[in-house]
């Protein structure tokens, strides 16, 4: 399924006139386990903006059923969930800021890729109840 739909959007992004990215495998190897991978990912997504469109690419690719979905399965290739119980959308109860990281933005920009009808408050609304 999730194949199809890779194939599916590179289709859509060649008649766009779109560069079509053919290989994600070093877009993130695995889901960041610490702060310092973290911060490092967010750094270079900020630094490198060719790595910046294909993560975006690769994060829409996922494709959910629904905009929680989405973010859940986004959120699940990204970061660990012990290192995603350490966020939270606006750093409350002591804990980091999910909406100052440049990832965070990814995530937004990834699902108005896959959906241009979601709007940003389903976006917040899914990183903020998501069960991390």
């Amino acid at each position: 399924m999730q194949s199809e739909m890779m194939a599916l959007q590179r289709r859509m992004l060649a008649s766009m006139g779109a560069a079509v990215v053919e290989d994600f495998d070093d877009v993130i190897e695995r889901p960041c386990n610490s702060i310092q991978e973290l911060e490092e990912l967010c750094k270079r997504l900020e630094e490198d903006t060719t790595y910046k469109k294909k993560m975006i690419l690769y994060l829409s690719s996922l494709g959910g059923t629904n905009t929680g979905d989405c973010i859940r399965r986004i959120m699940r290739k990204l970061e660990t969930n012990q290192l995603w119980s350490m966020y939270s959308m606006k750093g409350r109860k002591g804990k980091r800021f999910v909406k100052d990281l440049a990832i965070c933005r990814m995530i937004f920009k990834a699902r108005k890729w896959c959906d241009k009808n979601a709007n940003s408050c389903e976006v917040e609304d899914s990183i903020r109840t998501s069960p991390w």
